[in-house]
Formats: C-alpha cells, structure tokens, sequence
C-alpha cells in the first residue's frame, strides 16, 4: 500500500518501502484519474455552449446596432433633403413674389397699360361686347393688338385708334379651304355708356375679289383682337 497521496485528486505516492497492490492503489489512482478527467469534459463542453450563445447574441445586437445606424442615416439623408426643397420652394415664392412686385410696379409707372386681354387665343372668338367698368374712351388712345387665330395666336400688327370710334384689324391674306387667297378683318368700336366703357368686337369680316366685304361662314374666327393697350392723351 501508498502511504502518500497527491494534493488535488489523492493519487498513490509511493516511499521506498512501501509495496503498492493493483487492487487498493493503482485502481483508485485510476478511478480518481478517470473521474476527474470526465469533470473536465463536461466542464468544457458547457463552457463552449456558454461561448457559442454568447457569440450569438453578440452578433445579433450587432446586426441591430448597424440596422439602427442604417436607418438613422436614411432618416437623416431624409431630413436633409427635405430641408434642402423647403428651402429650395421657399426661395422660389420670394423669387415669383419679387418679379409679381416689380411687374406690378412696372405697370403701375407705364403710361401705356393694359385694359382688356382676350383670354379666347387659340379657339373660336364670336362677335361680343366687353365692358371695362368705371372707364371711359374719352381722352384716351388705344393700342389694338391683333393675332392670327389660324396659328394660335402669331402677332400680325398693332393698331392705334384715338378716343371713342371704330377701327379695324389689319388685312391678312388667307389660304381657304378651296385655294382662294382671302383677306380678313375684324371691326372694333368702342363708346362710353355710363360710367363703363364697351369694347364691341364684330364679326370677321372677308373682302371678296371685287372689294366688298361678307361675313362669312367658315374660318370667321381668324383675325382676333388680342388685347387692347391705353393711354392718356395729351391735354392741348
């Protein structure tokens, strides 16, 4: 038998006088051996689970720390370029803000202003009165602005017509259906009826080969009043 034994797992020490047994000492050391080294096993094996779960969830907060970022980044992307087209529109209204104040104050110092606008451009414009309320033709100088109707709208002349009367829309050759080259007119009148003034637009009146003229009853749309300009007469 031993008559020592190791510190930790009590293993057999032998002294020169001693005899050891297989049966007392070697199958203890063994048993002792086995035991301690199965300890260690599953020791180990818990610990690498432990490992594994604990690299699983550190992974996973990872992920959602850089889906986090990701969609703090967007949101931030997102803010930035909403501020960029808030900033964008709103130097846009000052901008369309600051030209409707200077064409204002454009047409305000003109001597010459507008005072009817044919919003008809580009469709049919039938005989009609319009009327400019508290406005007289009296003292005044018109400016007749006329277009081809047929191209919606080109510019053919401006024609000037002093105080109440009538003038006419210039003469422009037209190719009709049929081949004919015609000429076309229309007649305006304008007079004072109360205290409005009316603008009377007639019909669109062709000139036939022999000088006369007819009211006719296709393309009698083609010569229109685009818009009428006044301005003071000067005082004598």
């Amino acid at each position: 038998m031993h008559t020592r034994s190791t510190l930790n797992y009590q293993l057999p020490q032998f002294n020169a006088s001693d005899k050891p047994t297989w049966l007392g000492d070697i199958n203890g050391a063994f048993l002792a051996i086995d035991g301690a080294m199965h300890e260690n096993a599953q020791n180990a094996t818990e610990a690498k689970s432990t490992a594994t779960s604990a690299l699983a969830a550190l992974n996973s907060a990872l992920e959602l720390a850089q889906n986090a970022d990701t969609k703090a980044t967007s949101a931030l992307s997102t803010a930035n370029s909403a501020s960029t087209t808030a900033t964008a529109a709103a130097e846009t209204a000052s901008a369309a803000s600051s030209s409707a104040a200077a064409t204002a104050a454009l047409v305000a110092s003109m001597r010459v202003k507008p005072i009817w606008t044919n919003n008809a451009i580009g469709s049919a414009l039938s005989p009609t009165t319009e009327t400019i309320a508290n406005y007289s033709a009296t003292g005044k100088l018109f400016t007749l602005v006329f277009v081809d109707n047929s191209t919606n709208g080109n510019f053919i002349e401006a024609v000037k017509l002093p105080g109440a009367g009538n003038g006419r829309g210039s003469e422009v050759d037209f190719d009709l259906t049929n081949g004919d080259i015609i000429k076309a007119y229309r007649d305006i009148t304008f007079a004072d009826s109360g205290d409005n003034m009316t603008i009377a637009i007639g019909a669109c009146n062709i000139l036939t080969s022999d000088g006369s003229a007819v009211t006719p009853t296709v393309d009698n749309t083609k010569v229109i009043l685009a818009a009428v300009y006044a301005e003071e007469l000067p005082t004598v």
